[in-house]
């Protein structure tokens, strides 16, 4: 009704954010009443950052609806495609991507896709700038790293600065900081926890966690270690107050149908302690976590967002620790080869121990690790994500100025609305 009769695409999107990520949003306080107020013009040109490209997907039974805001202006596109086929192809997509497909039909079937999900401001976009996608249920388990976009053979990654986020309602009290943040010193590892194998008869031990986690750990400071049977929920929950940055490497466990039960799966506190006792689940989080504690990492497999099944809901662990009040997130889309993993996590650990902001150090270690698999193995390295909070998460300053460079196209009375 909003698109169709009254042709006004800011009350559509706060219908979809009023009505997607309940869940979400009741965790990390969003109030539903200023929904209207917060997704006026002048509120959102005040409150989204203007250097930041952000792109808000959203869907129709027949098309697909995309919001792109930027330096105070907002377009609007829509295009026509069914759901059940978009959800085809982004599964298809997705499949390719993960499990390292040859090149010529993941490029055909992901071109496809990002034919249909890419608005045309990100391909007016500089390099090196910043963009933060904003998924709906149906484009929630795909990355977008390794797409590309027009007839630019780069990847998404290899030009621009990507992060994700579950909804666009947290970023409208207000952007994130752009001074830039220290280096962190301590930081948490939590690895190859002592789970109980009997409850557990598929899942192995990862004793290669704990090596890697010394290796990552030489480029920090101080560091806490948490593995075996020490790795138990309390040990972790009350060590996240001492530590810049959690690091968890074991196992997740996701719940299709009721994802807030899914969970890291821990060392249980008591030998005979029940399965659920052992997996740190969102309940077992404050509502606030420690304000110190400003990145998550998360190598368990398949920890970004998925989807509540019939419903749109999108959640995962990384939305949890989102709505905790923890900035940011780094998680994977799907399951990474181990070695691999630590590859690429130990460079992204290095360049953040050296003061580098989050998104430059993972798009730096990505970005090496493809060079040094000449092109190879997009499946490990376009699976991590970099997911965003809301207002605490910090921007990091771009290196260019002109965020969008060249005349803007023909364009329907919506698109290019001024904000301001």
């Amino acid at each position: 009704l909003e698109l169709d009769r009254l042709h006004d695409p800011l009350a559509a999107l706060a219908a979809f954010e009023r009505s997607s990520n309940r869940v979400f949003l009741e965790s990390a306080g969003t109030r539903f009443d200023a929904m209207e107020e917060m997704l006026r013009p002048a509120s959102l040109s005040a409150a989204l950052p203007a250097d930041v490209l952000i792109v808000r997907f959203g869907h129709l039974a027949d098309r697909v609806l995309l919001w792109s805001f930027l330096g105070g202006r907002m377009e609007f596109e829509q295009r026509s495609v069914p759901v059940a086929e978009l959800v085809r192809g982004v599964g298809r997509c997705r499949d390719l991507l993960a499990h390292e497909s040859p090149h010529a039909e993941r490029e055909a079937a992901c071109d496809l896709v990002a034919h249909t999900l890419l608005p045309h401001s990100l391909q007016r976009l500089a390099d090196g700038e910043a963009t933060l996608l904003v998924p709906d249920e149906v484009v929630a388990p795909l990355s977008f790293a390794a797409l590309r976009i027009g007839d630019n053979p780069a990847s998404l990654a290899a030009r621009f600065r990507l992060s994700y986020a579950p909804s666009l309602a947290p970023f409208l009290g207000g952007h994130g900081s752009q001074s830039p943040a220290p280096a962190p010193r301590a930081v948490l590892f939590v690895s190859d926890p002592a789970f109980r194998s009997d409850l557990f008869p598929g899942l192995p031990r990862l004793p290669a966690a704990s090596r890697a986690a010394r290796g990552y750990a030489v480029h920090y400071s101080h560091a806490e270690f948490l593995s075996g049977r020490r790795a138990t929920v309390p040990a972790v929950v009350g060590a996240l107050g001492r530590v810049d940055v959690l690091h968890f490497d074991g196992h997740g466990l996701t719940n299709p149908q009721y994802p807030e039960h899914g969970g890291l799966l821990l060392a249980p506190s008591e030998p005979q302690e029940p399965a659920r006792s052992s997996v740190l689940t969102s309940a077992d989080l404050p509502s606030r976590l420690p304000g110190r504690l400003r990145l998550v990492i998360l190598g368990a497999c398949s920890t970004g967002l998925t989807a509540y099944r019939d419903t749109s809901e999108v959640a995962g662990l990384a939305a949890t620790f989102l709505a905790r009040g923890v900035p940011e997130v780094l998680a994977a889309a799907w399951p990474v080869q181990d070695e691999a993993a630590a590859d690429l996590l130990d460079r992204f650990h290095r360049g953040l121990a050296l003061g580098q902001p989050t998104d430059f150090a993972l798009r730096a270690a990505q970005m090496a690790f493809a060079a040094d698999h000449h092109g190879e193995e997009a499946s490990s390295w376009a699976a991590f994500q970099l997911f965003r909070g809301g207002k605490t998460a910090r921007w990091s300053v771009s290196t260019t100025r002109a965020g969008v460079q060249g005349a803007q196209p023909a364009a329907l009375p919506e698109k290019g609305r001024d904000l301001r």
